[in-house]
């Protein structure tokens, strides 16, 4: 059975005093925390909750069953992913937890069709959030989150526009010479006034963390044919290779993640075909690159070994990989970026990542742990110049997502 420890007691009687006068707390902690314990804490303070249902990612469910077996609780619980939410409309539950809050209910400016749904279910009740990563996209992402609770400190706006017209500064980028709105940067002082009561916050450094991770970059050079090929798609956005197939790259957005995928020796060429009702589709065909300049900088720095994991990004690069590694265990950047735990693992290297800097965040805590020993070093691997650089510097030390209005088209 679990035993909490100090500051997770400390969390869950602050939590339940945020929660009974506001019918709203967020658990804000540091990634690695232990903020799973304090929130079910928190559901036994309240005397009249007798059904409990966690809405959360798909990895992290096993960790929630895992606590919930491992702690007396006095509610029912009812864990769910946030794709498979609207199935337990009918449930009634007395409080919902929504755990990775980030995840699928902050977007802005539009609702998403995930938050619409979940809405119904959340309407009156008292609402316990938890993320490390609450705002890492902006605090306009803070809106849609809120909105989920009938008690949400902005309900008097109608909508998020509403509300950007007095908490945004606007901003346009220009993609292409299309100018596009930008809804990420705010007037953080008015924010932070209207909810910084509704947060517990605990850093890592502050409950006895040893070890914090640090990034190591490695600059891994292409060959010859790589950067022929990397280069012609920057000039003519089309590459035909000899047995016939044709590249194509006619958006900023096709040729970023073209550019990106080639770094790492794979591709992808879509096409519309016909389904068997005869109807349109679009079918995406993955293909491997001979090159293996990056898998051959990890063998001769690290080898191939039980102690090593390696973070891809793209479907075809799993499989490229797992035929060059037989013993490091094999992740995906985004999926597996939260709720896992690494912590007993010595290298992390990072294959190729996506563009979200939450996701940057998450990632580079697996291995943060009261138990941790050693120190944490978790391993980039860039091409100089290339996407794979743009991007580490973008979500890495400028903490923007790397989209196309930041994604610069340049040979290397």
């Amino acid at each position: 059975m679990f035993k909490p420890l100090d500051y997770q007691i400390e969390m869950a009687k602050q939590g339940y005093a945020v929660l009974k006068q506001y019918g709203i707390v967020y658990l804000a902690g540091e990634e690695r925390v232990r903020k799973t314990l304090p929130a079910i804490m928190i559901t036994n303070m309240c005397s009249n909750v007798k059904h409990v249902l966690v809405i959360t990612m798909k990895e992290p469910i096993k960790g929630w069953k895992h606590h919930l077996s491992n702690y007396n609780t006095n509610a029912i619980f009812t864990v769910c992913n946030f794709h498979s939410a609207h199935k337990f409309l009918d449930l009634e539950p007395d409080l919902v937890i929504i755990d990775e809050a980030h995840n699928c209910i902050g977007g802005f400016p539009k609702k998403s069709q995930i938050n619409k749904r979940i809405s119904t279910i959340t309407k009156g009740l008292p609402l316990i959030y938890i993320s490390a990563t609450p705002h890492a996209q902006g605090y306009s992402s803070l809106y849609h989150q809120f909105s989920l609770s009938s008690w949400s400190p902005w309900k008097r706006y109608k909508n998020f526009l509403a509300w950007f017209k007095d908490y945004g500064i606007p901003e346009t980028v220009y993609v292409q010479s299309v100018a596009r709105p930008v809804y990420t940067n705010t007037i953080e002082s008015m924010v932070k006034a209207d909810t910084d009561h509704l947060f517990i916050t605990k850093k890592r450094q502050d409950v006895g963390f040893e070890h914090e991770p640090e990034d190591k970059v490695h600059h891994v050079e292409l060959n010859d044919s790589t950067l022929m090929l990397y280069n012609t798609l920057i000039k003519k956005r089309l590459y035909t290779f000899k047995n016939g197939l044709e590249l194509v790259c006619d958006t900023a957005s096709k040729l970023r993640f073209a550019l990106h995928m080639i770094e790492g020796g794979t591709f992808i060429i879509r096409s519309i075909e016909l389904n068997k009702n005869c109807k349109p589709k679009d079918v995406r065909h993955y293909y491997q690159l001979p090159n293996t300049e990056k898998i051959d900088y990890i063998k001769q720095k690290w080898g191939d070994t039980k102690d090593l994991v390696i973070f891809y990004y793209y479907k075809e690069e799993k499989r490229k990989l797992e035929k060059h590694f037989k013993n490091a265990k094999i992740l995906q950047s985004t999926t597996h970026a939260e709720g896992i735990d690494l912590w007993e693992y010595e290298t992390v290297v990072v294959y190729s990542q996506d563009w979200r800097t939450a996701k940057y965040t998450q990632r580079r805590a697996r291995q943060t742990s009261l138990n941790r020993t050693t120190p944490i070093i978790v391993h980039y691997l860039l091409v100089k110049g290339a996407v794979s650089d743009q991007c580490y510097q973008t979500v890495a030390i400028n903490k923007q997502n790397f989209v196309d209005s930041r994604f610069t088209e340049e040979e290397i």
